[in-house]
């Protein structure tokens, strides 16, 4: 997020919405719909410090859903821009019978545009990334066999 305003020291962020789900392999063989997601979840608001964030590590309640830090950070690449970090609770059970999952990811975040008095909302384009699980006795033992 940018702002042109060189007055402010942090984001005059009014909202943030946050969205992931499950998307589907396009394709004839394809048994699952982006219509209706295998998953999905969205920010509810839950926020955790940095000194939270460390405790918890590994330890993320998914009924939150998606979770951010609890502070902004200046970007330092130009002048007022700001980015959050934000972690995705994906649950193990989607890799039962499956090694790689697709996942969309869309974002906005609404300001207040003080100069007038208007909300603004920036909208990022859709995401759409894959995880792989690795299943240590058919990747990584094979690896090491061949090293």
């Amino acid at each position: 997020m940018t702002d042109n305003e060189a007055s402010f020291k942090f984001p005059p962020v009014h909202a943030l919405e946050i969205e992931c789900a499950t998307h589907a392999y396009e394709g004839r063989f394809s048994t699952e719909t982006n219509a209706l997601p295998v998953f999905s979840t969205r920010f509810q608001g839950a926020t955790l410090s940095k000194k939270e964030l460390a405790e918890a590590q590994k330890a993320f309640d998914p009924s939150l859903g998606i979770i951010t830090q609890e502070d902004w950070s200046d970007a330092q690449v130009r002048k007022n821009q700001w980015y959050i970090k934000f972690w995705v609770p994906i649950p193990i059970s989607l890799f039962r019978k499956k090694d790689t999952r697709m996942f969309r990811l869309k974002a906005s975040v609404s300001a207040v545009d003080d100069r007038m008095w208007k909300k603004v909302t920036v909208f990022s384009g859709t995401v759409v990334a894959d995880v792989s699980h690795l299943r240590k006795h058919k990747d990584m033992d094979g690896a090491a066999a061949r090293a």
